[in-house]
């Protein structure tokens, strides 16, 4: 792949109909078309946030490290909520529910090996803010607190999918005490699923992975995703699930290659985001960490916290062959996992406009798919790319 600074904006509507009944749609209920700023400013509620640990009594956490295993998965959780009072957009703690703008779609937020449940807070607040409950926990064996406790596995990824399917059910039909008022607000027919790095991965195995899969995922983002096992044969077959990849071309721990293969064999409608000068991290919003040395701490995390990574790897292929077969990790042999760190990059976009970019693609995205917006599904064709002229971008629809 050729970097240069100066980004090339590709956009391609496969069918241009498409658009056409989305602008229908819009006509027809009377709503202005979608801009920008619809997605890029808060949305109409202010926000708040409950923390609780969540225990799914039905499955098991295995051995890992120093860790004996447990019969139970413990998932610290955060939930986000559009709240009373406030400004828009504003977290304020201790603020009460909007039961009345209710019922909410559900996003669930999937982090990255070694990363953690607050990672993707500003996106997640911003998302809120727009009328979703957002779902974030942290995974039992892949979150950064496994680091210090030295009780890391990679393969438990093949649980993950569970895990969210376990909060689907706390968030629609089986609540705690803790969360009643919440589930009760959610919207069990509208979710979708956000995932950064591994937790890319376990996206796509929620929406596509058989018998780990949900079929109450209505749509999936994905953030420059661990996704070298996903083959054509993952996706024959499977239930057209729109997709939305962000990627940056400066990612030093998932080379950008991988998910320019994944795009073709993704179902319609699918759109792809090449954040020019991106990097795998500038997503979280934490602008004080330089670029070069955000990949150089991030890959030394993976190479000496996970012990032996080529052992993890081995017993993760083993797992996906078992219970998820359509999956390829043949494929992950077809090159490195991680960019050659001597590649020329394109100049660091920043962390600001990183998330800026996610914040507008992913709001209009959901939009789209999980509250089926047609002004949203429109602008996706015609209106992101005159917004981000700093992303290659591709939509299908």
């Amino acid at each position: 792949m050729s970097l240069h600074p100066s980004p090339v904006r590709l956009v391609l509507v496969s069918i241009a109909l498409a658009t056409l009944v989305a602008a229908c749609s819009d006509s027809g209920s009377g709503s202005p078309p979608a801009t920008s700023e619809d997605f890029l400013a808060p949305g109409p509620f202010a926000v708040s946030s409950t923390s609780v640990s969540l225990i799914d009594t039905s499955r098991a956490t295995p051995p890992a490290g120093t860790s004996p295993g447990s019969s139970t998965r413990v998932l610290p959780t955060d939930v986000y909520f559009p709240a009373q009072g406030g400004e828009p957009g504003a977290l304020v703690p201790g603020a009460a529910l909007d039961s009345d703008g209710g019922p909410y779609p559900l996003i669930l937020f999937a982090h990255g090996l070694f990363g953690a449940r607050t990672n993707f807070q500003a996106t997640l607040v911003h998302l809120a803010s727009h009328g979703y409950v957002v779902a974030a926990a942290d995974f039992p064996e892949t979150n950064f607190g496994t680091i210090v406790a030295g009780t890391a596995n990679i393969a438990d990824l093949i649980n993950q999918p569970g895990d969210l399917s376990f909060l689907i059910d706390v968030l629609t039909t089986s609540p705690t005490p803790a969360l009643e008022p919440i589930a009760a607000a959610v919207d069990g027919e509208r979710i979708g699923v956000l995932g950064h790095s591994f937790g890319g991965a376990t996206s796509i195995l929620l929406a596509y992975g058989g018998s780990v899969a949900d079929p109450r995922i209505d749509a999936v983002v994905t953030a420059a995703p661990f996704s070298c096992f996903a083959g054509a044969a993952l996706f024959s077959g499977a239930r057209e699930v729109p997709f939305l990849d962000l990627h940056g071309t400066s990612d030093g721990i998932v080379d950008v290659a991988w998910t320019e293969d994944l795009f073709p064999r993704l179902p319609t409608p699918r759109y792809r985001g090449d954040i020019v000068g991106g990097d795998h991290l500038g997503f979280l919003s934490d602008p004080t960490v330089p670029s070069s040395f955000r990949d150089v701490q991030a890959y030394a995390l993976f190479s000496t916290a996970s012990g032996s990574f080529a052992a993890q790897f081995a017993a993760l292929s083993e797992a996906l062959a078992t219970r998820v077969p359509a999956a390829d990790v043949s494929l992950c042999a077809s090159r490195p996992i991680f960019p050659d760190p001597t590649t020329p990059r394109d100049p660091f976009i920043g962390v600001a406009r990183q998330v800026e970019i996610t914040d507008v693609a992913t709001t209009a995205f959901f939009a789209a798919y999980v509250k089926d917006d047609g002004s949203a599904r429109a602008y996706l064709a015609d209106g992101f790319a005159a917004f981000a002229p700093d992303v290659r971008y591709r939509a299908e629809q």
